[in-house]
């Protein structure tokens, strides 16, 4: 377990991530959330996912985001992985144009 945290220098609305796994066989992420929150304290759950990310993937899994509201932080919090020292690769937000 663990988290992984973007501060925007200011708010933004998201449509899509990008999230990989660092590259290591049989190091995968099983369970994750995205979180958001304006002041990097109280955050709110824009997704709840079993979307394994693995470790042996060459190219990062892309997931569609419905947001409601921009937001300044964005975490990825690690609930579930096989392995240990499992790590993140990539964590692209793309925002609303």
């Amino acid at each position: 377990s663990g988290w992984l945290q973007i501060k925007c220098p200011e708010q933004v609305k998201i449509w899509r991530v990008a999230l990989k796994a660092r590259q290591i066989d049989g190091r995968d992420i099983t369970a994750w959330n995205l979180t958001a929150s304006n002041n990097g304290t109280d955050f709110s759950t824009l997704i709840n996912s079993t979307i394994a990310l693995l470790g042996s993937a060459t190219c990062p899994t892309f997931i569609e985001v419905i947001a409601h509201h921009a937001y300044q932080y964005y975490r990825l919090n690690i609930t579930a992985s096989t392995g240990s020292d499992v790590g993140v690769q990539v964590f692209q937000l793309y925002i609303v144009g």
